[in-house]
């Protein structure tokens, strides 16, 4: 036995040392790569399908929570670089837009530890920022003017209602049945130009929620904590939230009463968010009330489904979310 025998291994001359930073270096840039490229290819697919638009954002915000935000914005302009070469300009800018102040905003809080309230909160805000550069954008390349874009889009859909009033006429519905969609379309134009700041919230809340959620999906499983939304049957909102639509529908009867169209626009804008906004509520209701009796996932599904593709039962889901905010439904199912 020999003792005080050592064997080091020494490298050959002229081989470098990589540094922790070095390659942490080389892992950010080979993710932001290949983070970029799948960005590209998510970008293209949603281009012919539209179906992809929710997990746009996640590349660019699981490369800020795995690195930073200069990483982040490194692959999201190599990303519009790439769509940019494939699809044009405008498409490219669109992927700016789009995974640039959804994306980067929604890992920028994730890193923050935010929570998901605030989260999705501050993301929604991007979101509709981008919804206004994409409409702008999508104007200025048909030569358009913003207005007119937006009449554009009303006779469009004008025209759609149009045709499915021809339809229901064709399959024998009666006048006085058909009466409420022609006096609809009376309305629809105005409508449209009125309700619009609550069609762009609710689109921009709904984006970032379903962007966050799939993020979390992807940083779960990368062993990356981030705060979990609630179950759906838990969501409650506290009975305040009612002034929300008690003064939505004080501002609806003084701009009728004063001819105050701004008025009216604002009142008919508060009272469509919060109707939105307690119909949810009213589903979780629902959903806790259905997990009560042990009906199977599949079967809440349908039975949702059915409800809010039923005009009549839809109405009440805001007044049960509503309401809930005072008599706590579920605190009372559950005591029983």
């Amino acid at each position: 036995m020999v003792r005080g025998f050592q064997c080091t291994f020494e490298p050959p001359k002229g081989a470098q040392k990589v540094s922790p930073r070095g390659a942490s270096q080389t892992r950010a840039l080979t993710e932001g790569a290949l983070f970029a490229a799948l960005t590209v290819l998510i970008y293209v697919l949603n281009f012919y399908t539209r179906l992809l638009t929710i997990v746009l954002p996640v590349p660019a915000a699981v490369m800020v929570v795995r690195h930073d935000l200069r990483t982040g914005a490194t692959a999201t302009l190599a990303s519009a670089l790439g769509v940019t070469v494939l699809l044009g300009p405008v498409e490219g800018l669109i992927v700016l837009a789009s995974v640039g102040f959804i994306g980067l905003t929604l890992g920028s809080c994730i890193a923050r530890r935010l929570s998901w309230v605030r989260t999705i909160g501050i993301t929604a805000v991007a979101a509709a920022a981008m919804i206004i550069v994409d409409f702008l954008a999508g104007a200025a390349v048909v030569g358009m003017s913003p207005s007119r874009a937006l009449a554009e889009m009303e006779r469009i859909m004008v025209e759609s209602w149009e045709q499915s009033l021809a339809l229901y006429s064709r399959l024998g519905m009666s006048e006085a049945g058909l009466k409420p969609i022609r006096d609809m379309l009376e309305w629809l134009p105005k409508m449209v130009r009125m309700l619009l700041p609550a069609v762009v919230i609710g689109g921009a809340v709904t984006l970032a929620s379903f962007s966050y959620a799939a993020t979390r999906m992807v940083l779960v499983r990368t062993r990356r904590e981030v705060d979990p939304i609630p179950p759906f049957m838990t969501w409650k909102l506290p009975w305040y939230w009612a002034w929300g639509f008690i003064i939505g529908l004080l501002a609806a009867q003084a701009g009728a009463y004063f001819s105050s169209e701004v008025l009216t626009a604002i009142g008919l804008n508060f009272t469509s968010l919060f109707q939105i906004i307690f119909s949810v509520q009213g589903l979780a209701v629902l959903w806790f009330v259905l997990d009560r009796y042990g009906i199977p996932k599949g079967a809440k599904f349908v039975i949702v489904a059915m409800i809010v593709m039923s005009s009549a039962l839809l109405t009440i889901l805001p007044l049960v979310g509503l309401l809930d905010g005072w008599f706590d439904f579920r605190k009372r199912l559950a005591a029983r």
